[in-house]
């Protein structure tokens, strides 16, 4: 019974790594329509950026596939250039922020719908620590 759960392992690696390497070209990694036949995909094709597409990358670094990396690290100072006008907007204040769903224009607004999967402001924050990790991952440096 172990055999086929490494088995089964094994291939959801390859299919991440897979999936990774062919849709973090030249955009950061999004799976959700990248390949769907629908004009309208699921998530309306967006970044999901309170889980989503951290997991993505999580097989980047121990694949070594860091090069994967730069279009998220793209995407995430983009992000943050928009979510300045969102943090002045919406809360008042200096900084930027981002919400749990960034389209390809970098929309950082809460989008619409109710307020407990539209409304999470912690998407910048949540990206950056995932920054953080990339970087200790490519450098080599161990945090434990």
């Amino acid at each position: 019974m172990k055999q086929i759960w490494d088995y089964i392992a094994y291939i959801i690696i390859l299919t991440d790594i897979y999936y990774l390497q062919f849709s973090s070209r030249k955009s950061a990694g999004q799976f959700a329509g990248i390949w769907s036949e629908s004009t309208r995909p699921v998530w309306s094709s967006n970044w999901t950026i309170n889980i989503n597409t951290e997991m993505n990358y999580w097989p980047a670094g121990i694949c070594n596939l860091s090069e994967c990396f730069e279009p998220l690290l793209c995407m995430l100072e983009e992000m943050s250039e928009a979510g300045k006008e969102t943090a002045k907007n919406y809360f008042h204040c200096r900084g930027w922020v981002a919400n749990h769903n960034v389209d390809i224009w970098r929309q950082t607004e809460p989008v619409a719908g109710l307020a407990k999967y539209a409304y999470w402001p912690m998407g910048g924050v949540w990206l950056r620590v995932h920054r953080f990790l990339i970087i200790i991952s490519i450098r080599g440096i161990g945090i434990c």
